[in-house]
């Protein structure tokens, strides 16, 4: 026998009478070592064997590259499994899959005319990829990224969904929108040059065609004569007057419905959101004239104009209408973003802040649980100087604007019980981000 890295303990140990060998397990270098090592180890805990048989049948295992580093190893160092892994591990380091951050799912978005079952299937297949992903983030991050106006509006209804409740709603979503594309590509086609019978097996499980009368059997044993919508025999689906007649009235049904729909249903595209203006706590002491005077200036600065279709008249202030005292020279910056699923506004944008900051009063109006924070290590200095112990903190999508021009990043907030003239205070480099 040649040089081998085996100790000769290794080398003395029989193969188990009915082992069976991992011949069909490969690694070449190619792949994500980590993954390579906790299948081979499920397998010879399947098996039942101890530490020396697992050395002798590792190598089996490998191929190509891996094969050749395993052979090149230092003879009789490997005295045990755990020399092997740490070994294995470490000379094909690079190959190990860097966990993903949650921060990745806010890429995950629905693309335009991406049917809601295949981005679905996208987004769960990166889900698979980030370690530690909660309910919560994954199905704000689903939320934030849905097309669909229909299904990302009932998931506001609630502010935390799992993955297996999204999963059970969403089949009712897919199936009107695989169905509204079936039809609407019937009715751009009024001829129905695409033959009946194959429109018919396209929505047949969809449950939109009223059910038939059944048919009486005139065929005399003619078998050929079978309607896949009648589920019977007298003539073939292709000639079937009474699908006809039913797929027409889909027709007139979902145009029907989607009509309302757009009568029913405001553009903004944040309808259905938590909408957080500003919010107090009880008890709150009255605020001074100072305080006021604060407010008045960030309103000053943060006020804008609403939409409307008509021109408002032109509203001038002279010098007695200036009845604070001064505007500071670097005013703060105010804005309204979207957080979760909740629409927020007054965020101060704090340039000197080190954390992003949700009150808890926030927290609760977003419907937030003490199941969804972390820890957080450390204390925060609060407005008064005074010493307050954070909450937790938690991870949420957070985004501004609307439509094509939205931005949106994964925003880490400190939850603190304390209140101010703010919802959340945001640090500069989110705004940044954000913008």
């Amino acid at each position: 026998m040649g040089a081998t890295p085996f100790h000769r303990s290794i080398l003395k140990i029989r193969w188990p009478r009915h082992f069976d060998k991992p011949t069909n397990m490969r690694y070449d270098g190619t792949q994500d070592p980590q993954e390579h090592l906790t299948a081979f180890e499920a397998r010879m805990n399947l098996e039942g064997v101890g530490d020396e048989v697992r050395c002798r049948a590792f190598p089996v295992t490998l191929a190509g590259p891996a094969i050749r580093w395993f052979n090149s190893l230092p003879q009789g160092s490997v005295a045990g499994f755990s020399d092997i892994s740490r070994a294995f591990l470490a000379q094909f380091t690079t190959r190990i899959a860097k966990a993903k951050h949650p921060i990745n799912l806010l890429g995950m978005t629905q693309r335009t005319g991406e049917m809601t079952r295949k981005y679905l299937d996208r987004f769960n297949d990166e889900c698979l990829e980030i370690e530690g992903l909660t309910d919560s983030v994954a199905s704000l991050c689903l939320t934030n990224g849905l097309l669909n106006e229909d299904f990302r509006k009932h998931l506001t209804i609630k502010p935390v969904w799992t993955m297996h409740e999204i999963q059970t709603v969403a089949k009712e979503y897919i199936n009107d929108e695989e169905v509204s594309q079936v039809v609407a590509a019937n009715k751009r086609h009024s001829d129905y040059n695409q033959p009946r019978q194959q429109v018919y097996q396209q929505i047949a499980e969809k449950g939109i065609l009223t059910k038939p009368r059944p048919l009486k059997d005139r065929t005399g044993g003619n078998k050929s004569l079978y309607c896949d919508y009648h589920k019977g025999y007298g003539h073939q689906t292709q000639d079937c007057f009474n699908l006809k007649d039913a797929l027409e009235q889909a027709i007139r049904d979902d145009a029907k419905t989607r009509s309302t729909k757009r009568r029913q249903e405001p553009e903004n595209d944040d309808h259905g959101l938590t909408i957080i203006n500003v919010v107090t706590t009880k008890n709150t002491a009255p605020k001074s004239r100072s305080a006021h005077k604060k407010d008045a200036k960030v309103l000053a600065i943060s006020s804008s104009p609403a939409r409307s279709s008509k021109r408002s008249p032109t509203i001038s202030f002279g010098p007695e209408d200036h009845w604070f005292d001064e505007v500071p020279e670097n005013p703060p910056m105010v804005i309204t973003a979207r957080v979760g699923t909740g629409l927020v506004k007054r965020i101060l944008v704090d340039t000197g802040a080190d954390s992003n900051i949700m009150f808890r009063n926030v927290f609760d109006a977003l419907g937030l649980r003490d199941a969804d924070l972390t820890t957080h290590q450390h204390g925060v200095i609060g407005l008064g100087d005074y010493f307050i112990k954070p909450d937790g903190i938690i991870s949420l999508p957070t985004s501004v604007g609307q439509g094509q021009g939205r931005r949106s990043i994964m925003a880490e907030f400190v939850v603190l019980r304390d209140s101010t003239a703010y919802n959340i205070i945001l640090k500069r480099l989110e705004c940044f981000l954000l913008t």
